[in-house]
């Protein structure tokens, strides 16, 4: 199984036109013979969004957890989405975790009590109940709750599949740091294999951090590579800069000679093409600051 992870930093149906682009190079790559994955699973889904009008694809918002609040705070909320590879909507299935103390024999050392729901913002979700291997994602908490929550449902996945199980997404904690909350729950790291491709946070200047990473069961097999999205983002930059210097020579041109130089206009500035500086500065302000990752199990 070959499986795109990507935090999409609130997919929607007002994302921008310039992103759902982008969005849609990175997730053609990713299903094309450069990647050859199965499922793409996305977090940070406020709701349900065409990715691709030319292709008629769509995510659907899925497995949110609902608060009080009214309509507004309701869509507010961030869930996931996963796709196949055939571009159809695959249908998640959110989890109730079971409570601290039925997984560690301990009482949480957090304020909030043994309650999962109690402490994380987001649940746990299965894409894939039917492989080898069961495929779960989570968000964690972007606080320090984060290792504390990641170690909590992976001992929770590891125990109710005795070690068979795969766990993606954005874990907002490194993998030492959620090593280090099992063995404060007394529970050996050594069950586990964390497998990262080094950091994946911060990628519009530099990822800086591992938070988006796999967890399987000990002595299974697993390869997790992150995806440069800069290409990609460049040539939407590029096409966008392009289109719009065109637009705009030809509305110059029409104003100062009724149209006449329109056509001429807007064919010089193509031609032209954006600077190199204007290529950065817009794949900059499109990219996300977030690295997709390919997990391969």
């Amino acid at each position: 199984m070959i499986v795109l992870f990507w935090n999409m930093q609130r997919l929607g149906s007002g994302t921008p036109a310039k992103r759902m682009e982008m969005f849609e190079g990175v997730l053609a790559e990713a299903f094309s013979q450069i990647y050859n994955c199965d499922l793409a699973v996305l977090c940070e889904v406020v709701s349900n969004a065409v990715v691709s009008k030319h292709a008629n694809v769509t995510v659907n918002k899925q497995a949110q957890i609902v608060r009080r609040g009214g309509a507004a705070k309701q869509q507010a909320q961030l869930g996931y989405a996963a796709i196949d590879d055939d571009m159809d909507d695959v249908e998640l299935e959110k989890l109730t975790m079971p409570s601290f103390k039925e997984v560690f024999g301990t009482t949480a050392p957090r304020k909030g009590g043994n309650i999962f729901a109690k402490h994380s913002k987001r649940s746990v979700a299965c894409v894939d109940a039917d492989g080898a291997r069961k495929l779960y994602v989570y968000h964690a908490n972007a606080s320090a709750k984060a290792a504390f929550l990641v170690a909590w449902v992976a001992e929770s996945l590891r125990q109710e599949n005795d070690g068979n199980f795969v766990l993606v997404g954005d874990l907002n904690a490194p993998p030492d740091a959620v090593k280090s909350a099992l063995q404060q729950f007394g529970v050996d790291p050594a069950k586990f294999v964390f497998v990262s491709d080094g950091h994946t946070h911060n990628a519009k200047e530099g990822a800086t951090k591992t938070y988006d990473y796999a967890i399987t069961g000990a002595g299974l097999a697993m390869k997790v590579r992150k995806i440069d999205i800069r290409p990609v983002v460049q040539v939407v930059a590029k096409a966008n800069l392009l289109a719009g210097a065109a637009v705009s020579a030809a509305a110059a041109g029409g104003a100062a000679a009724g149209g006449a130089a329109a056509a001429g206009g807007g064919a010089a500035a193509a031609a032209a093409g954006p600077t190199g500086k204007q290529i950065n500065d817009e794949t900059n302000a499109n990219m996300s600051d977030h690295m997709p990752i390919i997990v391969e199990y």
